[in-house]
This record gives C-alpha cells, sequence and structure tokens, in this order.
C-alpha cells in the first residue's frame, strides 16, 4: 500500500521520477572570443558623434540618418570594415 500524501493521495516513493533535461547545449556553453570583453558598450553621445561625422563625409546629404547610426555604433563596437557603398 502507497503512504498517503497532503489530503489524502497516495504517493508512489518507489516510481523513478523524471529526469530534468539539460537545456544548455555544448554549443549554448561556448563564450564567443567577443563576448568574453568586457569592454562597455558605447554610449549614445559617441554613436551620435560618430554618425554625424560620418554624415559630413558623405557630403551631408540627407536621408541616411540611420545608416550613418548603425555604421558609427558598428565601428564603435569594434565590428568589422565600414559599409559604406563599395562604388559599383
Amino acid at each position: 500500500m502507497f503512504p498517503r500524501g497532503p489530503a489524502g493521495t497516495r504517493v508512489d516513493d518507489s516510481a523513478d521520477m523524471a529526469k530534468s533535461r539539460n537545456t544548455t547545449s555544448a554549443t549554448a556553453t561556448e563564450i564567443p572570443e567577443r563576448a568574453r570583453e568586457t569592454t562597455p558598450p558605447p554610449k549614445p553621445d559617441q554613436i551620435s558623434q560618430r554618425a554625424y561625422e560620418l554624415y559630413l563625409q558623405r557630403g551631408g546629404s540627407d536621408g541616411r540618418d540611420w545608416d550613418d547610426w548603425l555604421e558609427a555604433e558598428r565601428e564603435l563596437r569594434g565590428g568589422d570594415e565600414p559599409h559604406g557603398d563599395s562604388g559599383e
């Protein structure tokens, strides 16, 4: 006979409990080289200043503010070379 738990429910202590799944895969535990760096992200005013410099380098033409911001952010985070127009 099974022992009784709270509210009179039967508890089978001999039954195997479900084992928890390991949700962390081997690749998820590997930290990319860039993620290990302790360099803080650039501040918005730094990004703004660099985006303005990019705007001036392009001759001050309007309509690419978002591109300038993203490029400035990428440069300040230490990303790849600038992704400007390749002239093709």
